[in-house]
């Protein structure tokens, strides 16, 4: 699947009654985190994938030296 970007997005969300900024701030915390943790996961992944491309194929990708 090809990467998506998105320049620009613009929400919005009408609520009425009491409650509602709490709610906003419930909804928009789990779904920030969810994406915050989906980014660092992202990360990470691409730094492994750089270290194990660096290493030379005699360390075997663990650091031991060549018999």
């Amino acid at each position: 699947m090809a990467d998506v970007t998105i320049e620009r997005l613009e929400i919005t969300v009408e609520l009425d009654g009491a409650g509602a900024d709490a709610y906003f701030a419930r909804l928009f915390q789990r779904h920030i985190c969810r994406w915050w943790a989906d980014e660092q996961a992202q990360q990470a992944d691409q730094r492994f994938a750089e270290r194990e491309r660096l290493l030379p194929d005699s360390l075997g990708g663990r650091g031991r030296t060549a018999p």
